[in-house]
């Protein structure tokens, strides 16, 4: 950093001739310790001449990390430049039906983390198997549904029947007496001998049934026609 000089005298007289030597400046070598993560590095300037000397402080990186992936019970994400990483549990967002539950089979239900797309289900325990009933206008089932018909409804319809669930296939037990179809309307058609009532059986696919019972009302003189008429009447 400061210049030399020559100086040059004569021993016989007052002779003297200096001559300036510039500076040889320095002579600088750099060796860099890099950053991590977490640590900081430096580059450290020296010289070879001298006692010069000079340290630049090279700042820690911090963690270089990636996008969240699921790691089973919970989130991560890695460092690029490191072994670091980091985890956090699964945020879920709200529960969806993906498999409705049936009267004999579980369904199911899902969530999804919002952050890392991890899924998480869980079944919907069955419904479990109702009761099969039938009902019929102005008629309170109680146990057993019971219609009583005026024998005036002779060859027309006698009751409309209605079961609780959709699917049901309807039969009867006289079908001379009584004829139902297959959306539970019953018609009366006419007597049998000594015959005044029909069950009607409702049967769904999974062989659960309902019954109700259809009777036909007769009036005092519809017996004195009988024993006068007998069949033919009826």
């Amino acid at each position: 950093t400061e210049p030399g000089s020559k100086t040059t005298t004569c021993s016989r007289c007052d002779y003297n001739d200096v001559e300036v030597i510039p500076a040889k400046g320095h002579d600088l070598s750099t060796v860099t310790v890099d950053a991590t993560c977490t640590e900081p590095g430096s580059k450290t300037t020296t010289c070879s001449r001298c006692d010069y000397n000079d340290v630049e402080v090279i700042p820690a990186k911090g963690h270089d990390f990636g996008d969240w992936y699921d790691n089973g019970e919970n989130h991560k994400h890695d460092c690029s430049r490191c072994d670091a990483f980091e985890t956090a549990e699964h945020t879920y967002g709200e529960w969806v039906e993906t498999k409705p539950a049936t009267a004999t089979e579980d369904g199911e239900r899902e969530h999804v983390c919002t952050v890392c797309g991890h899924k998480e289900t869980e079944p919907i325990e069955k419904t479990g198997v109702s009761e099969l009933t039938l009902s019929a206008p102005g008629v309170d089932p109680a146990n057993k549904i019971v219609v009583t018909v005026p024998y005036s409804r002779r060859g027309r319809e006698a009751v409309q029947l209605t079961a609780s669930e959709d699917g049901v296939t309807y039969t009867t037990s006289k079908p001379k007496l009584l004829t139902v179809d297959e959306n539970g309307k019953v018609t009366f058609v006419r007597l049998c001998v000594f015959c005044r009532s029909a069950v009607i059986t409702a049967t769904a696919p999974d062989g659960r049934t309902a019954q109700a019972e259809v009777k036909i009302k007769l009036r005092w003189y519809h017996y004195i026609l009988f024993l006068l008429f007998g069949c033919l009447w009826y």
